[in-house]
């Protein structure tokens, strides 16, 4: 009986190509949209939950309460750990983790830079990451030793075992020794270090005594029956018994291992590597879902709209004896076999385009079919999708009576009702998403084009990573000035855009403290990034200019100045510590607010202080460049730090670039919506292509008798067309309200962005229309130029 029904199916199918080849094309495209969304909720979802004790370990955050509010900061007092393995049955371990700026690292003659991370022991026997040489146990255990990631391993030593092998590392003054190689950190790990150096923490690295310092990440093994809240509190109340009086009312937290992708934007000092957004996936999902349904109403809408076609077959074969049940079974055996072989194809699809998908979405996603339950899934979902969509169609076509078919030619008008909201539904989704995707597309033109106050144009950034690049400053700052390529050079700690994280001083007001924006720059920092001085003078080369600082707009409205230039400015925190002695420095000069962070940020209150000053040396070089030759230009500034450091390796950046990194995961979000409601649109318009055949098909016979009777071309065409019009009229009043909210909701993170307009509404209605109309009027036009003698010679 089902080889019968798969038969009959499949007979159906070649025998109407137009509606198999839509709903086919339909449902491809809408598995292989939504496989590659499964993929990617999946790999979001399952961050860190491939450690043996994921649901055991914790990550220590604490709140910090002081004059300016709270706020929640990952780390903890340095003791902390050691100290609840020893008080608290529920730790069973605990590991400290930090990272240290960068190092310059190198095998024989090869040298680079890294990210200098610092680990314990207990790293490995809290995480389950996997070792290729070396033992676990004891591969941090010694102090100057290193363990390498597999890429790392081979970046230095090629082939070749680096095991017991001696490296230069210009930090430590001796070399330390690979003692351990693992595999690359997996992709949905929130810990990504290249490497991790061991840290002597009781002795070299922090003292045994420390109750203050808080620069670490502090993961917790808990017991099965732990508590975390409860050992929470128990853990401020023992680092209260130690720490200072000024850190007692600071508040300990744990956070989940698995929490810490989607819940650590809030956090300070984070070093996630991958910080997600569980919005996204939210998002995604929606739209993975909206695809298919799509294809679910592509197939219900033509399977419904070709039921009098049909009649005639349920008539005869309900004649002969079939029974509903069985017409039922055919009718779901069609679906099934559409959905089961679209299926076949869009996994074959997707593994195909994988890799393009991955570098879309910056994933290293794989389609194992065979190692995991996705093929039971996909199995699981192709039956389910089948029912979903050949379930109301099956029943309405058994449902028709033989004693019926010549009275009613023209259906059932509730069948027709139902296949109109099925449609609105379909246009009014694929507006939301076009709506999402033009206001995303000029939200990040906007933050393009904005006038950011500086210039970050053909700027290029040197890093300062050794004590020669610091010491010889005003020889190498020279040496670049002489390059003819090079128009202006200057010195900071930070630069605009900063993705190290731009230092934050407490500065002491009548009325508060306020956290201003840190920066030390020379006297070239204004011209050299064409920032606007609006009162006052720029610093000058003289050493008494230590004690002076720049502010811009919003530091002098934040302070209540009246008359800037010769107030004192008192700094008494920095980086949220407490200075012995408080920074006092003099305003000179006022400059335009600068957006030295994400525009995501309102700008915040900024200092520029001297370069030369007990705050915060510099880190950077940053040269104006006018040569479309970048290469020779870029040969010529690392022959001079070769001259100056030629034990370490040039490492720089251009400014643009870097700009664009802010706002890389934005605009992949972007092209990903994007192509999403491409998809939907394209999977809707094949419906309407497909609804639009079969009613030119059924009122032949009327539009050739309006034409003998006079009707014009245009008068014809609109008859047919504007149903369809009107639908999709409907389907812009429906969704324009939920677009115009959730395009809110998603500008109101920037603090600065376009005005959500009814005018991007329009655009958004009118693209899908203008498609729709496209689509509609190509049938309707070919039949109302059709010759009626055609249509009315049976007659």
């Amino acid at each position: 009986m089902l080889r019968s029904y798969l038969k009959i199916a499949y007979r159906n199918l070649l025998k109407n190509e137009v509606f198999s080849l839509i709903n086919i094309l339909g449902f491809l495209l809408g598995f292989v949209a939504a496989i590659f969304i499964a993929l990617y909720v999946a790999d979001e979802l399952s961050f860190d939950a491939f450690h043996t004790n994921a649901d055991r370990i914790y990550r220590i955050t604490e709140t910090v309460s002081d004059e300016n509010g709270e706020r929640e900061v990952v780390g903890a007092v340095t003791q902390i750990a050691s100290a609840a393995v020893e008080n608290f049955s529920e730790v069973e371990n605990a590991a400290r983790v930090t990272i240290f700026g960068r190092i310059t690292l190198g095998y024989k003659e090869f040298r680079d830079y890294e990210p200098v991370w610092f680990a314990e022991p207990a790293f490995f026997e809290i995480f389950d990451f996997k070792f290729i040489e070396g033992d676990p146990k004891t591969a941090l255990e010694e102090p100057f030793t290193i363990v390498l990631t597999e890429r790392l391993a081979k970046k230095y030593f090629g082939n070749e075992s680096p095991l017991g092998e001696s490296m230069y590392a210009n930090w430590f003054g001796t070399e330390v020794t690979v003692t351990g190689v693992i595999e690359d950190f997996p992709s949905n790990s929130h810990l990504n270090p290249p490497l991790l150096f061991s840290a002597d923490f009781k002795d070299s690295f922090w003292a045994e005594n420390d109750w203050s310092s808080s620069g670490l990440d502090t993961y917790l093994l808990l017991a099965p029956d732990a508590q975390p809240e409860e050992l929470a509190d128990q853990l401020t109340a023992l680092a209260n018994e130690h720490r200072p009086a000024d850190q007692q009312q600071n508040q300990y937290h744990l956070q989940a291992l698995t929490d810490i992708h989607f819940h650590s934007q809030h956090l300070e000092n984070d070093t996630n590597a991958h910080k997600g957004d569980i919005a996204y996936v939210y998002v995604f999902t929606a739209i993975g879902l909206l695809i298919l349904f799509i294809a679910f109403v592509n197939y219900v809408n033509l399977s419904t709209a070709r039921a009098m076609k049909r009649s005639k077959e349920v008539g005869l074969r309900k004649t002969v004896g079939a029974n509903r049940r069985q017409l039922i079974f055919q009718f779901m055996g069609e679906s099934l076999l559409i959905v089961m072989l679209t299926l076949v194809v869009a996994v074959t699809l997707v593994q195909l385009l994988l890799p393009a998908f991955n570098q879309l979405s910056d994933k290293t996603l794989e389609l194992r079919l065979f190692d995991s339950p996705l093929l039971l899934v996909l199995v699981f979902a192709g039956l389910i999708s089948s029912l979903l969509a050949g379930i109301y169609p099956a029943f309405y076509l058994s449902g028709i009576k033989p004693s019926l078919i010549l009275k009613q030619p023209s259906g059932n008008q509730r069948n027709y009702t139902f296949r109109q909201l099925l449609v609105v539904g379909q246009f009014a989704m694929a507006i939301v998403m076009i709506t999402a995707t033009v206001v995303i597309y000029r939200q990040m033109n906007f933050i393009r084009n904005t006038d950011l106050g500086y210039e970050r144009a053909q700027r290029l950034t040197v890093d300062i990573n050794s004590q020669p690049m610091w010491e010889k400053y005003e020889s190498i700052k020279a040496a670049f000035q002489k390059i003819p390529t090079v128009e202006n050079v200057t010195v900071t700690n930070r630069v605009p855009g900063e993705w190290k994280g731009i230092p934050v001083a407490g500065v002491k007001t009548e009325k508060a403290s306020l956290d201003f924006l840190y920066f030390a720059a020379d006297k070239d920092f204004l011209p050299t990034y064409d920032i606007q001085l609006l009162q006052g003078r720029n610093f000058r080369h003289t050493k008494a200019d230590s004690a002076k600082v720049l502010l811009n707009e919003t530091a002098v409205s934040a302070m209540g100045l009246v008359d800037p230039v010769g107030q004192l400015v008192e700094v008494t925190h920095f980086r949220q510590e407490k200075l012995e002695q408080p920074f006092v420095a003099e305003v000179i000069g006022v400059i335009q607010d600068v957006h030295f962070e994400s525009v995501r940020e309102k700008v915040a209150p900024t200092m520029i202080t001297y370069y030369q000053n007990p705050l915060h040396r510099i880190d950077y070089y940053t040269l104006q460049i006018h040569s479309k030759d970048v290469q020779q230009t870029l040969a010529d500034i690392k022959a001079v730090t070769s001259q100056f450091d030629p034990g370490s390796p040039l490492e720089y950046h251009f400014l643009d670039d870097q700009f664009e990194e802010l706002y890389l995961a934005d605009t992949k979000t972007a092209e990903i919506i994007g192509i999403a409601a491409a998809l939907a649109i394209f999977i809707a318009c094949m419906g309407l292509f497909g609804l639009t055949n079969l009613s030119v098909a059924q009122r032949t016979k009327e539009v050739g008798i309006r034409k003998v009777l006079g009707a014009e071309v245009l008068h014809l065409t609109w008859l047919i067309a504007k149903n369809f019009f009107n639908l999709v009229g409907i389907a812009f009043l429906i969704a324009a309200p939920f677009a115009w909210w959730l395009t809110r909701t998603w500008l109101s993170e920037f603090a600065y962005h376009i005005n959500m307009s009814v005018t991007l509404l329009l655009l958004a209605g009118s693209i899908v229309l203008l498609i729709a109309a496209f689509t509609v009027s190509f049938q309707t036009i070919r039949a109302a130029l059709a010759n009626p003698v055609d249509s009315l010679r049976y007659e």
